[in-house]
């Protein structure tokens, strides 16, 4: 596993949010702390009279988007994440991002999202040897906002790091103990002692195996197309879970129903595994964008078994002009030849433009 990836960091982040078994390989020590995912992604706004106050004081952006967002059970506490493979110095365009998500307060994320959020903290993830360095920069950063007048969110920067029996996080320094209050009596206890554990500066095993090199974490977003789509892993992940998604979901309507439709929603929310709903407008609009064009590549491979497709809203139709067709296309997607078929391009970014396949 490669500690370094940022997208690699955003799947462990949302892993250790998730409910699992005691005896599991993941540690969701984020869950036992009562914390669940909230938004990935999600683009927040400063308030105006920060933003007009600041914009000429300090490099700025007028809004980022955290990583992670999770909140605790109760909504009172708040954890957001910003991933990165490596540190940045204070004049980086790293460094105007940080500085706008260091102003971005409890009270400001509580604004945005209607929540009653009264404790918040930001974290930085990285990988732990360059976890000194980033912590100096986050320093002299919060240093130049609290000049400027402004208050700045509480912060820490985590570490990843590898071990002979697992996955760690190191450097932890949790502060949230309004988190555990606002949980039911049976798991106050279980939260309690994770807190005191991450509150000492405590290193957790969040991922248990005995090769960390090797071990393959489920990627439940395979791979971001706004951001990446030179990632050859996440895009082969990512076609194999549409080719699945696809075919089941013709075989299911394809004798029981005059018509046959599939919806780009469904396709995305097959692929995108579980957090789909969480995830940003603007990379949800980019993989509609790819879907819907590796869809077109597989119809034109279906136009020749006799079956067309016609755009309805944010789907297609399969239109068979008779039963023989309906039989081609089951033999096919039920063939060696559609496992293999290649439908999605390996290219830095959507042959057609994203705009256009969204219309």
């Amino acid at each position: 596993m490669d500690l370094s990836q940022p997208l690699t960091q955003t799947n462990l982040l949302i892993h250790l949010c998730m409910d699992y078994r005691p005896d599991s390989n993941i540690n969701p020590f984020l869950r036992r702390l009562g914390f669940r995912l909230y938004a990935i992604d999600r683009n927040i706004p400063l308030p105006m009279g920060i933003w007009s106050r600041l914009k000429f004081k300090l490099r700025l952006r007028p809004s980022c988007s955290p990583d992670v967002l999770v909140v605790s059970d109760g909504g009172r506490c708040c954890i957001a994440f910003e991933c990165k493979a490596n540190s940045f110095g204070p004049g980086t365009s790293q460094a105007t991002q940080a500085r706008t998500l260091l102003l971005l307060t409890g009270k400001v994320i509580s604004d945005f999202f209607g929540l009653d959020v009264g404790d918040s903290l930001l974290v930085f993830l990285t990988v732990n040897d360059v976890v000194s360095l980033q912590e100096d920069c986050l320093t002299e950063l919060a240093e130049e906002c609290r000049a400027a007048g402004c208050e700045t969110s509480k912060w820490q920067v985590w570490g990843l790091a590898k071990k002979d029996d697992g996955v760690y996080i190191r450097n932890i320094g949790l502060t949230l103990s309004a988190a555990v209050e606002t949980l039911d009596v049976e798991r106050q206890a279980s939260a309690a002692s994770a807190l005191q554990a991450a509150s000492m500066n405590y290193e957790v095993r969040v991922v248990k195996t005995s090769d960390p090199d090797r071990y393959e974490l489920l990627r439940l977003i395979p791979l971001d197309p706004s951001v990446n789509l030179k990632d050859r892993v996440g895009l082969e992940v990512l076609q194999e879970r549409l080719r699945s998604a696809l075919a089941e979901s013709i075989l299911r309507q394809l004798h029981s129903r005059s018509k046959v439709t599939v919806s780009i929603e469904a396709l995305c929310n097959k692929i995108v595994m579980y957090v789909w709903p969480y995830w940003s407008s603007n990379s949800q609009k980019a993989m509609r964008g790819l879907v819907r064009e590796s869809l077109l590549n597989v119809f034109r491979r279906f136009e020749k078994l006799g079956v067309t497709a016609t755009r309805e809203a944010d789907a297609y139709v399969l239109v068979f002009p008779s039963e023989k067709s309906r039989r081609h296309l089951t033999r096919y997607l039920l063939s060696s030849e559609y496992r293999k078929h290649k439908f999605m391009r390996e290219s830095a970014q959507c042959t057609l433009p994203l705009e256009e396949l969204e219309r």
